[in-house]
């Protein structure tokens, strides 16, 4: 059920109801991997804040794979999720699932999701912030229940996130690797520290840590 309820956090939307763009002025920040300026454009709408892709964009291709720690694919295989923008920046993912529920509210920022998944119920309730950013997703399945928080650097770009249950802590790390000449990530290192023994002793707890490679690719309108 643990991989139930990551899916239901991790698999991002849609069908779409209407939308209210949601501009703020560009930032400036500095990219570590170059050391130099970058101009953050801003995000167009809900949608593309929910999927942290800012400016006039038409198509999101998210590309997954485990990795090393120089960022090295250490396996062939790779998860790819495909989103295309309409003109009012309502995403649609292209392989969702048939049942799919999808609640917003008068900003048009998704509330929650609802779907069924190998014949279990899920939902998804998301919180935002002040800047609003998903600052929280809680997942309901029929025997499963936990919240994962996210974190932010000024910029408002995904620094952390931490997902807890009754028997688990699962805390992501992001590091960006790459942008676009519009700011936006196109490759980052997601380090994964994953604890699903916290009822039991300490002898039998052990923490398990992954590295994983995100790769986007970005079309613009």
């Amino acid at each position: 059920m643990k991989e139930l309820a990551i899916a239901g956090v991790a698999v991002f939307l849609l069908s779409a109801c209407g939308q209210t763009a949601d501009n703020t002025a560009g930032q400036i920040v500095t990219d570590s991997t170059t050391a130099n300026q970058i101009q953050l454009e801003p995000f167009e709408s809900a949608d593309g804040r929910f999927l942290d892709v800012r400016g006039k964009v038409a198509k999101l291709v998210v590309k997954t794979t485990d990795c090393d720690t120089l960022g090295n694919p250490t396996v062939e295989d790779w998860s790819v999720k495909v989103y295309t923008f309409d003109k009012h920046g309502v995403a649609t993912r292209n392989e969702r699932y048939s049942d799919e529920k999808v609640s917003r509210d008068l900003k048009g920022r998704i509330t929650k999701v609802e779907r069924i998944i190998d014949g279990y119920k899920t939902r998804v309730e998301y919180i935002y912030n002040k800047q609003n950013m998903v600052k929280s997703a809680t997942t309901h399945t029929e025997d499963w229940h936990g919240t994962k928080v996210f974190n932010y650097n000024q910029q408002m770009e995904l620094l952390s996130s931490v997902e807890e249950s009754e028997d688990s802590k699962e805390v992501e790390t992001f590091t960006i690797l790459d942008r676009d000449k519009h700011g936006n990530w196109i490759k980052r290192l997601v380090m994964t520290s994953s604890d699903s023994d916290l009822n039991e002793d300490e002898e039998g707890s052990e923490d398990v840590e992954t590295l994983g490679l995100e790769v986007r690719e970005i079309t613009y309108r």
